[in-house]
């Protein structure tokens, strides 16, 4: 079984701590430690996905990479909203148009997906 462990993002030690208020009573290792866990969690999540050889183990591989994706597929609709929500806030006099190469795009989408001229106008 080939692990993959990442490389560390941050090594933090305890006088490059960041400045976080705990608790009376804690310690800045106590700080270092669930920063540890963190890591640990990031670790063990990205190693599920190559977990196991044989085919005994497909339908977990395939259950993780399909979480992944629903998680991805998430967080891709918050950006578009977010986006969306910013230049709704704008006056469409003053948004900017897209190049040719783009309204193309946009053609080549409104075709595959058998949208109308409304829905087109409402997605971009």
């Amino acid at each position: 079984m080939n692990t993959i462990i990442p490389e560390p993002d941050i090594i933090l030690a305890p006088p490059e701590l960041p400045e976080i208020p705990l608790p009376k009573g804690w310690t800045d290792y106590t700080l270092l430690a669930i920063l540890h866990v963190i890591a640990l969690a990031r670790i063990v999540i990205l190693n599920a996905s190559n977990w196991g050889e044989g085919k005994e183990c497909d339908g977990l591989r395939l259950r993780v990479e399909n979480d992944r994706l629903r998680s991805e597929v998430g967080l891709l609709q918050r950006e578009i909203e977010i986006k969306d929500a910013r230049f709704a806030r704008l006056d469409s006099k003053k948004r900017p148009h897209y190049r040719s190469c783009e309204r193309l795009e946009i053609l080549m989408i409104r075709a595959a997906r058998g949208l109308t001229n409304g829905q087109t106008a409402k997605r971009f």
